[in-house]
C-alpha cells in the first residue's frame, strides 16, 4: 500500500493502493461542514458522525478481491504510466452500461480502451488491466449519483437517507465523501437512524432461536394494516420490539380506528356535502367545537410527520378518534342523529362535522395505512380525487374563534369537557345505586358555580342538555361555594306519561326499546368488526 505523506489530525485523505498512488484530496474539513448543514435524526447522529470522521484520517478505496466492481485504470506495459483519465474512463462506462462491468473480466484491455489509444508518456500501444477492485463501501457511497442521477433523473441530493446505527461507518459515511468529492456537499438533507427490531423480551431475532417473525407471514395472518400501524406505533429511534401478543394489540388499535371512520360514513349516507353542508357560522356549538379540534389534531399531526416522529402520529390520531370522537362527540350526536328530522339544521350539522372530521382523517392517516384511508376515501359521498393519495394534505390552519372553543371546551379544571366529566361522575353513582337507568332519566341537572365557570356554563347553556346527554340543566350561581357543585332531580316517568295519555304498559315497552338501543350501540362501538365500511 502506498503510504500518503504527512497527515494533520484533521485532514482526510483518500487515496489508492498500488502503482497508482494518487491522492485524490482532503476532505475532512468539507465533511464536518456538510454534517452540520444535515438534519439528523435521532439529533445524536450528527455526534455520531462526526467522531467517526475525526477518527478516520484516510480511505483506502481499493481492495485486492477477485471479483466486484473494478477501478478502471490501466497500466503501460513498457514504461508503466498509469492510464485513468476522464476520457477512458468515459469510454470504459459507455461498455459498462451495454455490457455490465463483467466486461472488464470478459474483454482484453484493447477492446476497453478507445481506438488507436496509445501511452500519453512514451507512445506504446499495449496495457493491461487494474486487477483491484472498488472498496463495497465507494460502491455503495456513489448509490445516490447512480439511482438519483442517472437512472431515474430526480433531484439531488436526496430528502432522506435511512439505515441502522451500524452505517454512521458505512453507508452514511461513504456516501458524504463519495458526494463531496464529486459534487461538494452531502448527497442527503436528513439522514434517519433506525434501532434494531427484536423480540417481545428485546432479544435479538434469529431463525436459529425459533424467535423470528417474517414479515410475510404477519402480513399473511392480520394484513399488512397491521404492520404498518406497528411500525407507526414503534419508536424506531430505539430498537422496536414485535411479539403476537403486540401485534394484538395492534388489531384492537386498528379496530377502533376503522370503526370511527366507520360509524361516521354510516351516519352521512344521505347528505350530500354540495347540497346539505352547513356553513361553519350556522353550526351548533358542539360541531364547532369539534372542527376546532380537528384542526388543532391535524396541526400536530402535520408537524410530527415533517419531523419524522411516527409515534406522536400514531398516538395523537388514537387518541383522537377514541377519545375525542368516540367518547366524547360521537357519543353526544347520537340523539341529534337518529331523533332528529333528516333534513333538520341539527342533524344536517352534525353530519357536516362528521363529513368534514372524516375527510380529514382519511388524508392523516393515508401515510401509515394506506389501504384503510383509501377504502373511507372511496365511501365519502360527494365529488372528489379518485384516491386519497392524490388529494392534498390538510393543513390544520386555525379558524377564527378556534381558540376560543379549545380554551372554553378544553381548558383542564374548568372548561365544558371538565364540567361533563364531573356530571357523567353523578350520574354514574345515581346509575350504580338503581336511581336511574340511563343519562336521561335524570329530569333535570343542577349545576352551582361562580366567578368565570359560572359565565361559561351560562354561555352554553342551552346546549348542556345535548352535551351532557340529560333531559334539562339549569345553572345557577352561588358566590360562596367554593367548587362546582351537583344535584341531580329524578325524573318521575310515569307521572310525566300519565299526564300525556299514555299506558303504564306501553311506556314500559318504549323504555326497554330505548335501552337495548343504547346497550347495541355501546357493544357495536366497542366490538366493532371488519365488515366493509359501505355496510
Amino acid at each position: 500500500m502506498s503510504q500518503p505523506g504527512y497527515l494533520s489530525r484533521d485532514a482526510a485523505v483518500v487515496y489508492f493502493h498500488g502503482p497508482r498512488g494518487r491522492r485524490w484530496s482532503r476532505v475532512a474539513a468539507s465533511a464536518l461542514a456538510e454534517i452540520e448543514r444535515v438534519n439528523w435524526v435521532p439529533a445524536w447522529g450528527r455526534e455520531r458522525m462526526r467522531n467517526m470522521l475525526k477518527g478516520r484520517p484516510d480511505w483506502c478505496v481499493s481492495r485486492q478481491r477477485v471479483w466486484g466492481v473494478p477501478i478502471p485504470a490501466f497500466y503501460c506495459e513498457d514504461c508503466g504510466e498509469t492510464i485513468a483519465d476522464e476520457k477512458v474512463i468515459d469510454h470504459v462506462s459507455s461498455i459498462f452500461e451495454k455490457e455490465t462491468a463483467d466486461a472488464w473480466y470478459a474483454r482484453e484491455a484493447e477492446y476497453l480502451l478507445p481506438d488507436g489509444f496509445t501511452c500519453p508518456k512514451c507512445g506504446g500501444s499495449k496495457f493491461t488491466k487494474d486487477t483491484d477492485i472498488l472498496d463495497v463501501w465507494f460502491d455503495s457511497g456513489s448509490s445516490s449519483l447512480a439511482v438519483l442521477v442517472a437512472e431515474r433523473h430526480l433531484p439531488w441530493p436526496a430528502d432522506v437517507y435511512i439505515e441502522g446505527p451500524d452505517q454512521h461507518r458505512g453507508w452514511f459515511n461513504s456516501s458524504l465523501m463519495v458526494a463531496l468529492a464529486a459534487r461538494d456537499r452531502a448527497p442527503y438533507k436528513t439522514v434517519i437512524t433506525h434501532g434494531w427490531t427484536v423480540d417481545g423480551e428485546g432479544k435479538a431475532m434469529h431463525k436459529s432461536t425459533g424467535n423470528a417473525m417474517p414479515a410475510d407471514e404477519v402480513v399473511s395472518k392480520q394484513g399488512a394494516e397491521i404492520l404498518r400501524l406497528w411500525v407507526a406505533s414503534s419508536d424506531y429511534q430505539e430498537d422496536v420490539r414485535v411479539s403476537p401478543e403486540i401485534l394484538n394489540r395492534m388489531v384492537d388499535a386498528y379496530r377502533k380506528l376503522r370503526n370511527t371512520a366507520r360509524y361516521a360514513l354510516g351516519n352521512i349516507g344521505d347528505f350530500d356535502p354540495e347540497r346539505d353542508l352547513v356553513e361553519d357560522d350556522e353550526m351548533w356549538e358542539i360541531d364547532r367545537w369539534a372542527l376546532a379540534m380537528t384542526r388543532e389534531v391535524t396541526r400536530k399531526v402535520v408537524d410530527s410527520y415533517k419531523r419524522f416522529d411516527y409515534t406522536t402520529v400514531y398516538h395523537a390520531l388514537y387518541n383522537y378518534a377514541t377519545v375525542t370522537l368516540s367518547n366524547v362527540y360521537i357519543d353526544i350526536l347520537k340523539d341529534r342523529l337518529y331523533t332528529f328530522a333528516p333534513k333538520s339544521t341539527g342533524r344536517r350539522s352534525a353530519q357536516s362535522g362528521l363529513y368534514q372530521i372524516v375527510d380529514t382523517l382519511a388524508r392523516l392517516l393515508s401515510p401509515i395505512l394506506v389501504f384503510t384511508a383509501d377504502e373511507i376515501w372511496e365511501s365519502l359521498p360527494g365529488n372528489r380525487e379518485a384516491s386519497v393519495h392524490l388529494a392534498e394534505f390538510p393543513d390544520g390552519k386555525a379558524r377564527e374563534g378556534d381558540e376560543e372553543f379549545l380554551k372554553d371546551w378544553n381548558e383542564r379544571d374548568a372548561g365544558i369537557l371538565h364540567v361533563r366529566n364531573q356530571v357523567h361522575h353523578a350520574l354514574e353513582k345515581r346509575r350504580a345505586a338503581g336511581i336511574i337507568g340511563s343519562s336521561l332519566d335524570a329530569h333535570r341537572v343542577i349545576i352551582t358555580a361562580h366567578g368565570e365557570q359560572f359565565r361559561l356554563l351560562k354561555k352554553y347553556e342551552k346546549d348542556l342538555p345535548a352535551i351532557f346527554i340529560v333531559s334539562s340543566v339549569a345553572i345557577e350561581e352561588e358566590a360562596d361555594v367554593p367548587e362546582l357543585g351537583i344535584r341531580v332531580e329524578q325524573f318521575d316517568h310515569w307521572k310525566n306519561v300519565s299526564d300525556a295519555g299514555i299506558g303504564q304498559k306501553r311506556w314500559e315497552k318504549i323504555r326497554a326499546f330505548q335501552r337495548s338501543m343504547s346497550v347495541a350501540f355501546d357493544n357495536w362501538r366497542k366490538d366493532g368488526d371488519y365488515d366493509n365500511l359501505e355496510s
